[in-house]
């Protein structure tokens, strides 16, 4: 069985012109010979033909609404539907028919105009929404159409609508410019469809055009006659007759026969339009890939760089700060007692600058690395931590009083390495920071919030300016002297750096000698 897209683009020869001429003129022929003996069987025969050809445009359309990605066919069934009820009014209320009683050739000709109006609007609406992805709601499209169509009949039978044929004078001019209004606009939804013509199958849309047409010939047919009767007026329901069957032919005939053709043609489109994006995203996929592994190239060349300078730190810079250190052990040792009090200051003083630059080489190290190490994330006990590096403080400080309140069980995933070094920086810094209270506490806990377990390391120190806190994270960056509280301005930096290679965030909230609190998660966990 031949796939969508195969029926799609199978073009079948749209019509047989050897056999079409002949078979037109012969029914030409037999038509007008018919009208000569009977008219109004005549005029029935080309209408009922019409009007069965415009039911079964709107069977087809509103029954296939669910399935058509397009508004073409709910558009023409809707349509059709209106132009088939005023073309059966029309065939009956012919003169000589006998049903509508009381009314001259003007109720015909008026119905008949209102069906071309009719007719020439579904086809401008089907060819301006040719094509639109915004899909029409057919219910209340249809709801409309009766509403609009009610009144258009209404108004012809009360008398409203406008005259369109007087006895004895023939066509009033709201009828013959009604003709050429009709076939303006018949012509305006030709021109639209051959510019859309991408969404149609080259034989709906020769069908579709050479209806038009034959439609715009009948409509010029019917400006010209006198007599209802008249072959004026014969001429222009042979024309109608032929861009019905052309219409048949394009609608129906072509939809059954092949239903690919119009029921699924964008469904084909839309595949061919999904096959080029897919062309198109495997391109940026492959960008894309081009430009990690470019990025990745840099970024492991900036590593190695940054490596680089670590082992320049690590080795050029420490020997040039050992002879500083070595010269001033010699120089305490052997001839501290000769300086004067001002020489003592000098040489004191690069001591304490010696030992501060190998702590500051020792810090930066130590961030560089922890850009570079691998995360093991496990199960880890921080307040077991915290009781270990209590006890360290505690030896450094024996008399000093401290308030330690430590949570029991405090669990989180996180690398234990990593996790120790904040651990151990946030309570040496609370520990520093307390240094000048008689009484010093120190907490740690944790609390949920947002579902996400957050620890914290409370203290009650020297506290900060909360309008500078934006610094604090920053490296090298000091809320407090270093004659104060010594240190580098690294520490905290290095907190950031690990908090942040696992997910989490860290924040402070302080204030200016009531202590600080540091607060951080690792992700979310629970």
């Amino acid at each position: 069985m031949d796939s969508p897209a195969k029926a799609v683009n199978t073009e079948h020869k749209w019509l047989n012109l050897p056999q079409a001429i002949p078979a037109a003129l012969l029914l030409s022929a037999g038509f007008y010979f018919l009208s000569m003996h009977n008219y109004l069987l005549y005029h029935a025969m080309v209408e009922l033909f019409a009007v069965v050809v415009a039911f079964t445009i709107f069977s087809i359309g509103w029954n296939t609404r669910k399935y058509s990605q397009t508004n073409i066919l709910i558009l023409l069934a809707v349509g059709y539907l209106l132009v088939g009820i005023t073309d059966v009014l029309h065939t009956l209320a012919f003169k000589g028919m006998g049903v509508f009683t009381g009314y001259d050739s003007n109720l015909p000709t008026q119905l008949w105009i209102a069906g071309r109006y009719l007719e020439a609007l579904t086809i401008l609406s089907a060819a301006f929404y040719l094509g639109r992805k915004n899909l029409l709601h057919a219910r209340y499209l249809l709801a409309l159409a009766l509403v609009v169509g009610s009144a258009l009949i209404i108004a012809i039978f009360t008398g409203f609508f406008p005259d369109c044929f007087i006895e004895g004078q023939g066509l009033t001019p709201f009828k013959v410019i009604s003709e050429y209004v009709i076939s303006l606009l018949l012509l305006c939804a030709a021109i639209l469809l051959y510019k859309k013509r991408r969404y149609l199958s080259l034989n709906i849309l020769k069908l579709l055009l050479v209806a038009i047409g034959l439609t715009i010939l009948s409509e010029m047919s019917f400006t010209l006659y006198v007599d209802v009767y008249g072959f004026l007026n014969y001429l222009g329901h042979i024309f109608k007759l032929f861009s019905v069957v052309l219409i048949y032919k394009a609608l129906i005939d072509e939809s059954l026969n092949n239903p690919f053709q119009l029921l699924f043609k964008e469904l084909n489109d839309t595949k061919e339009q999904l096959q080029a994006e897919l062309l198109k995203t495997k391109a940026s996929e492959e960008e894309l890939e081009q430009r990690v592994h470019d990025r990745t190239a840099e970024l492991e060349a900036s590593n190695k760089e940054l490596e680089s300078f670590a082992y320049s730190i690590s080795h050029d810079l420490r020997a040039p700060l050992r002879a500083i250190n070595g010269f001033s052990s010699e120089l305490v040792k052997d001839y501290y007692e000769q300086f004067n009090d001002r020489g003592r200051h000098y040489l004191d003083r690069i001591i304490k600058a010696s030992a501060r630059m190998g702590q500051l080489i020792d810090d930066l190290l130590q961030l560089s690395r922890i850009t570079r190490v691998t995360i093991n994330r496990e199960l880890v006990n921080l307040s077991d931590m915290a009781e270990q590096i209590s006890e360290k403080l505690k030896a450094l400080e024996p008399d000093r009083m401290i308030n330690w309140k430590i949570a029991e069980n405090i669990t989180i995933r996180g690398d234990r390495e990593l996790l120790w070094l904040v651990m151990e920086i946030l309570l040496h810094n609370a520990w520093k920071f307390t240094g000048q209270r008689n009484r010093s506490e120190i907490e740690i806990g944790f609390l949920i919030k947002n579902k996400q377990k957050v620890v914290f390391v409370r203290d009650n120190g020297a506290g900060f300016d909360m309008l500078y806190a934006g610094k604090l994270f920053g490296p090298f960056q000091r809320l407090h002297g270093t004659d104060e509280f010594p240190g580098t301005g690294i520490g905290l930096a290095t907190v950031q750096r690990i908090i942040k290679r696992h997910g989490g965030e860290i924040w402070a909230e302080a204030a200016v000698g009531r202590g600080a609190t540091f607060y951080f998660t690792m992700g979310r966990e629970l």
